[in-house]
Order: structure tokens, then sequence, then C-alpha cells
């Protein structure tokens, strides 16, 4: 996502894929008609924005690795 996003076309492939209200669950199955044997339940996007509004550091755009570098930088 970060190459897309500095070809500047995240927010058009944001806007066309998947709807942020489902789930990016993970499901592990023998096959489509098998039966779960496991699920990796990961949050859809309009509930890990609501868990960062509730942060401490608010609904501040999310960071990337660069700004770590930047922060780094800043305390030598």
């Amino acid at each position: 996502m970060e190459l897309l996003r500095r070809l500047g076309v995240d927010p058009e492939l944001r806007r066309v894929g998947v709807a942020p209200q489902h789930s990016f669950d993970v499901i592990f199955a023998p096959g489509l008609d098998g039966p779960e044997v496991a699920r990796w339940s990961l949050p859809s996007v309009d509930e890990q924005r609501a868990t960062l509004r509730g942060e401490p550091d608010g609904p501040g755009r999310v960071s990337h690795g660069n700004d770590a570098r930047k922060r780094s930088s800043k305390r030598s």
C-alpha cells in the first residue's frame, strides 16, 4: 500500500476496495465447503478507526516508517 500511496492512487483503491464495515477475518479450512479449522479475526476499517479515535494521540494520521526515522533523528 505504501507504493500505491506514493503514486497517489491509494484514495481511489480504498474507495473501490472492500467496504470499510467488513472485517478482514482469515478463515482456515480444508476446502471451500470444509469445516472451519481456525479463524484469525481482524477488525474492519471502521472498527480500527474507532479504536484509534479512543487512543491518547487521537484520530491523527497513521504514522509510516519515515516518521519513526524522523523521531529518532530528533533525539540525537
